[in-house]
């Protein structure tokens, strides 16, 4: 997938990692909740293969992780995880996780709202494109890029999303040019002291609402069931 290796978000980017680092000490309990409640192909309606690991840089992930942390708020987690990438082979679509376990059910709500809004978004776009020219191959150029906050439609109350349109052109073995776009929505949800973001990837069209509201409200059931 072409998209998915410009973007970093496939390949095998996904790596099931966790760790304590952040503002306070993390026990057992926050790293086993932040690997609890990363998406599993389980909780993903459909058949999905994980991919094997990789070793490129998720730009959308780093992205999204250096503006939740702009300006010290919320303070850093004390636990997190990240969730391996989940492939769909008949559609070409990808779902990874991360989630972040905080001091404070105050500090994941903190970390939501801010998710979700547009300066949020002003920095995405910021970020992601001065990121991505670095990780493009050979003739593969970033003509647009565009981020909406709330750009997933319908979400719940209480749920987060940011929409990230790339449009890639790249030359073909016959010399002609050809382009594509790439979706990837981030959409998630505040649990306690949980921050869970889910990234859905789709090339051509925007991933399916019906797949991430399934996806979300297994690990909000998930999420319950842990306390």
């Amino acid at each position: 997938m072409l998209a998915g290796c410009v973007l970093a978000v496939g390949c095998g980017s996904g790596v099931a990692a966790a760790s304590g680092k952040g503002s306070g000490k993390a026990n057992g309990s926050d790293v086993a909740t932040a690997r609890h409640l990363n998406v599993t192909a389980a909780a993903i309606p459909g058949s999905w293969k994980k991919e094997p690991q990789g070793t490129a840089k998720d730009v959308v992930r780093s992205s999204f992780d250096s503006c939740l942390s702009t300006k010290g708020k919320p303070r850093p987690p004390v636990a997190a995880a990240t969730s391996s990438t989940f492939l769909n082979a008949s559609d070409g679509r990808e779902v990874s996780s991360q989630v972040q376990v905080f001091k404070s059910a105050g500090a994941a709500s903190a970390a939501a709202t801010k998710a979700g809004g547009a300066a949020f978004g002003h920095c995405l776009s910021k970020t992601v494109r001065a990121d991505l020219p670095a990780t493009l191959t050979g003739q593969t150029k970033l003509q647009r890029i565009r981020v909406t906050a709330g750009g997933v439609p319908a979400m719940k109350s209480g749920e987060f999303s940011q929409r990230i349109e790339t449009v890639i052109v790249y030359k073909l073995p016959s010399g002609k040019t050809a382009g594509t776009t790439a979706f990837i929505d981030l959409v998630g949800f505040a649990h306690q002291t949980a921050f869970v973001a889910v990234e859905f990837e789709s090339l051509g069209s925007a991933p399916p609402k019906s797949l991430e509201s399934a996806t979300l409200a297994s690990l909000r059931s998930r999420a319950a069931g842990a306390g």
